[in-house]
């Protein structure tokens, strides 16, 4: 699961699903990442604020740090007698405290804050990224920037990123219009996740 209280998720943001002209230019799909995490403690910051103003921020930016909640297990006593024999089992839903009921709601929060935000939240998200990044004065190529843009995109935008690369030319098109283009597919790509689940 990615880890966005980590700051080498931002690393592997950009280094993600390199294409072949960047590979084939560095002779290698092991290169040593392009940018320094501790550059990033601002974009860290900014998420982490974000998610613990939600209802349940807290136990939702816990589950993204440390991963979901194991489901709660019960210990119960099962047969008669002699047969008597003690066996742990998952909790059934009846048997959930509300706390446990809390921690599962924070759990699903934090998988869908990491793997199925909408596109505007992602463009958001990748927009201020980017702003860090000007603010660094590191300067990225415009193709470089639209990949990484696109291709890290969740699987079920996959259909609609292929659109993309074939209609329209990234090596000249701002990730904004890249944005306003894939906005129009939402609904599909939605409809997409929906039957996958």
């Amino acid at each position: 699961m990615n880890n966005f209280g980590n700051s080498s998720a931002l690393v592997l943001f950009w280094e993600q699903q390199s294409t072949d002209k960047e590979s084939s230019a560095a002779g290698t799909d092991n290169r040593p990442p392009m940018l320094v995490e501790s550059d990033y403690k601002s974009w860290n910051i900014r998420i982490e604020r974000y998610i613990r103003s939600k209802p349940l921020g807290k136990l939702i930016w816990r589950s993204i740090q440390n991963g979901p909640t194991p489901h709660p297990q019960i210990t119960v006593i099962e047969g008669q007698g002699d047969v008597a024999v003690q066996v742990t089992r998952d909790n059934r839903d009846e048997e959930f405290t509300k706390i446990e009921n809390n921690k599962e709601l924070a759990d699903i929060q934090a998988t869908n804050i990491l793997r199925n935000e909408s596109i505007h939240d992602y463009f958001v998200r990748f927009h201020k990224l980017v702003n860090d990044i000007k603010i660094t004065q590191l300067d990225i190529p415009t193709h470089q920037m639209n990949t990484k843009f696109v291709n890290n995109l969740p699987p079920y935008w996959a259909k609609y990123v292929t659109n993309v690369k074939n209609n329209k030319d990234i090596s000249v098109t701002t990730y904004g219009e890249l944005y306003t283009y894939l906005k129009s597919y939402e609904p599909h790509a939605m409809k997409t996740l929906k039957k996958q689940e």
